[in-house]
């Protein structure tokens, strides 16, 4: 796994004075994107969706505050057959597809077509099991 570094990236937590009960999350990755993903030799593309599918899958695990790791698997039938990105509460983020030919596919329903997406929460320790939600259809309306 990579670690989140201090001077180039964050998840960052806003309060809004105007509305209480609003909260804005925000993730820069910089370099950290690039150690994670470089030695994969991704098309770009797909480089792209899995940094998109970490900053996701931090934002998820900062929100949820435990101690434990945030686990979101792709699975399509697109050129992107399976994708997951995880991120540990104490940063540690990883990613990784498996892909064919994406030629000119550049949409995320280009990419994946039908499948799903799911959100598993593994706690650390304790008496919660790891939870996994019910799948997320992504058809994207095709036939």
């Amino acid at each position: 796994m990579t670690d989140l570094t201090d001077d180039q990236d964050s998840v960052r937590r806003y309060l809004c004075d105007l509305v209480p009960d609003a909260r804005l999350m925000t993730v820069h990755l910089g370099k950290t994107k690039n150690k994670m993903l470089d030695h994969q030799k991704m098309p770009m593309v797909v480089k792209t969706l899995c940094e998109e599918l970490v900053a996701a899958a931090c934002l998820l695990s900062h929100m949820l505050k435990f101690d434990g790791q945030m686990i979101l698997p792709i699975k399509g039938s697109g050129p992107i057959t399976m994708m997951v990105a995880e991120c540990s509460s104490e940063g540690h983020i990883r990613s990784t597809a498996q892909w064919a030919e994406v030629g000119n596919a550049s949409t995320f329903e280009d990419l994946v077509g039908t499948g799903y997406l799911a959100v598993t929460v593994d706690p650390r320790q304790g008496a919660i099991p790891r939870y996994r939600s019910i799948g997320i259809r992504l058809d994207l309306g095709l036939p």
